[in-house]
Parts: structure tokens; C-alpha cells; sequence
């Protein structure tokens, strides 16, 4: 596949400047791809402040989805068009709010995820019998979700390898619905089944199920259930727990002061015990308020969330770990002197 990228918006009268600008990308390897495309937007061209993107790929809305909040799609003139040939045209701008969202080039020429918050969560759906993949994408959009629609199954590793989403959204019936449960469970990933499961075997990144047929919004509503959004409402806006401190408006944890990308199940975790410093938490009530949406949630699966929890915020690095598991009566956040605040008082 090529596409055609474009730096800079051509004055009115002189649309040939944008022959200085253009840079073609032959991605053969992503087909059709198009968080793919997006990601090398960022890469593509100097100053990606403004850019028009031409592909013969046809379902534009997963692009520009998946290109982030901070990206206005903006209306090509006549003459932009007819300068730029054939093709599927798109013309992005970065807006006034900030930075681009898109992956900075990392070391080795591989491409760094974006920091985000969980309220951004990246969601990946799958097409599968009986689901309306174009349908899913704009009910999560109209919630802040960039979304984004998956290639075929059978070549969705290499997409996987280089994005990985938050969540995934698969047909339980799709062809190699088995093989790509088993990719996610290995990059951790948590899904949410569209179907009838009961032919996949177990799975331990299936955090949801939704029977079939099913209309959108209640799939996107189960996605929001998955990364733990309406798990967080009610709680209070800040909580701060000595070296823990969490913003719950903003999806963001710090530990000593140093902001930690958590996944939303861990988030959520570490801002239940957040909640309650001092006072432990059995693993049937963790499971019950970290995954709500669930009622297969074994004492396993709660300790393999805390465990990656403490990984992630280097609590085996402290002489005196900030989670313990007290024998008999739960998990607890060993801090005393723990306060929790609102934005109202």
C-alpha cells in the first residue's frame, strides 16, 4: 500500500506548493491498516502540524479516529484535490490544545505508544459474524474512545505487535477467534466477547462478555465497564495516600511524584486501596469492585493483577512494600494519614 503525505496547507492561488512537500510511504506490510498509517503521520513528515493524507483505503472514519483527540479533519479545497490526484483524501490539523498524539519514533526505528491516560483507552474491534464493527466504532467515538477497526484475523499479529490497544473487541464466531484470544492473553490485553464463548476454551484476558446480536451502544457500553470508567464514578476526585497519589477526573497515578502509566484493571485496583489505606480488602470484594462487569473472577486473577500492580509502581524496590497481602483478611495499602478530596470543596 502507498499513501501519499502532505506537510503544510497550500495558500489559496498556490495549491502547487504542496509538490514541495510530498513524501511518499510504501507500507505494504500493513495493507489496510489505518492506526497504522495514522501512527506514521507523526514520522511522515517534518512539522506535522498540518498534513492531507491520500489512500485508496476506503473506511476514512477508523483513521480518523484513531488519530486522537488533539486532530481536526478539515475540508480540502477543489484545487488541493485536484493536485493530489486519485484517491481517498483527508486533510488533518493540528489543533491550538497541544502536541500531536501520534507515536514519537523510538530507538531502533520502532515507534513508542503515546502516554495516555485510561479515559483515552485505545479500543481494537474485530469484525465477526453478526457484529457491526463500522457501528461499535462511532457509538466508542461519541464516548472519547479513539477506536479503531482491525484488519482480517489471519494478519492481525503484525498490527498487534506495533499498537497495542487497550482493549480488543472480537466476535466469538469470527474465523481464528481461538489464535488471536491467545496473541492478546500473551500481551495482556483485555477483551471483550461479542457471542457465545463457551467453544474458545478459557481465556484469562476476557473480561466481558456481551451475548449476540447486540446493538453498539450496548457494546460500548460494556467497553467502558472492561477499562474501568463507570467502576471509578462516585469516587472522590483526588486521593492521596503518602508516595500514592491519584487524580480519578484524570485517569493519572503517581508514585512519589513520578507519573505511572497504569492499565485500567490496575488503576483501578490501586485506587480502591487507595480508597481504604490501613484497611485490607479480601480478594472476593476486589474482584467484585475491580471487575464488576464479571462473575468469573478467581483469587488468582487478583493476585496476578497485584502483582503486576506492585511491578508497575516498583513497590518490590522499597524496603517497606505499599501493598501487602494480610493472611486471612485481604490486600491493604500499608499508609496511614491517607486523604481524599473533591474539586467541589
Amino acid at each position: 500500500m502507498l499513501i501519499r503525505v502532505f506537510s503544510g496547507r497550500a495558500r489559496p492561488g498556490r495549491e502547487e506548493e504542496l509538490r514541495a512537500y510530498t513524501r511518499d510511504i510504501a507500507l505494504p506490510e500493513f495493507r489496510s491498516a489505518p492506526g497504522l498509517i495514522a501512527a506514521h503521520l507523526g514520522t511522515a513528515v517534518d512539522d506535522p502540524t498540518s498534513c492531507i493524507v491520500v489512500t485508496m483505503w476506503e473506511d476514512l472514519d477508523s483513521l480518523v479516529a484513531f488519530t486522537g483527540p488533539n486532530w481536526q479533519q478539515v475540508m480540502t479545497s477543489p484545487d488541493e484535490r485536484q493536485m493530489l490526484g486519485t484517491g481517498t483524501v483527508t486533510h488533518f490539523v493540528l489543533d491550538d490544545e497541544g502536541a500531536s498524539p501520534l507515536p514519537e519514533p523510538g530507538r531502533n526505528g520502532r515507534t513508542l505508544r503515546p502516554r495516555h491516560h485510561a479515559g483515552a483507552a485505545r479500543a481494537l474491534v474485530f469484525a465477526g459474524a453478526g457484529t457491526d464493527v463500522t457501528g461499535i466504532v462511532h457509538s466508542l467515538k461519541r464516548r472519547g474512545f479513539p477506536a479503531l477497526i482491525a484488519p482480517a484475523l489471519a494478519s492481525a499479529a503484525g498490527l498487534l505487535t506495533r499498537w497495542r490497544p487497550d482493549v480488543a473487541i472480537i466476535g466469538a464466531d469470527a474465523p481464528g477467534a481461538s489464535k488471536l484470544l491467545a496473541q492478546l492473553e500473551r500481551i495482556e490485553v483485555p477483551v471483550l466477547l461479542v457471542g457465545d464463548g463457551r467453544n474458545l476454551g478459557s481465556s484469562s484476558n476476557i473480561k466481558a462478555a456481551v451475548l449476540s446480536p447486540a446493538e453498539a451502544d450496548e457494546i460500548a457500553s460494556a467497553v467502558e465497564i472492561v477499562i474501568g470508567r463507570p467502576l471509578l464514578q462516585g469516587m472522590p476526585e483526588l486521593l492521596d495516600a503518602g508516595p500514592i497519589r491519584i487524580d480519578i477526573a484524570e485517569r493519572i497515578a503517581f508514585v512519589d511524584d513520578v507519573p505511572v502509566e497504569l492499565p485500567p484493571k490496575e488503576f483501578a485496583l490501586l485506587a480502591e486501596l487507595a480508597l481504604h489505606p490501613g484497611q485490607p480488602i479480601p480478594s472476593a470484594e476486589i474482584a467484585t469492585r475491580v471487575w464488576p462487569e464479571s462473575a468469573w473472577i478467581t483469587g488468582d486473577d487478583v493476585r496476578r493483577t497485584v502483582y503486576r500492580l506492585r511491578k508497575l509502581i516498583g513497590d518490590d524496590d522499597r524496603t517497606t512494600p505499599l501493598i501487602r497481602n494480610r493472611r486471612g483478611y485481604g490486600y491493604v495499602l500499608e499508609h496511614q494519614g491517607a486523604s481524599a478530596s473533591s474539586s467541589g470543596g
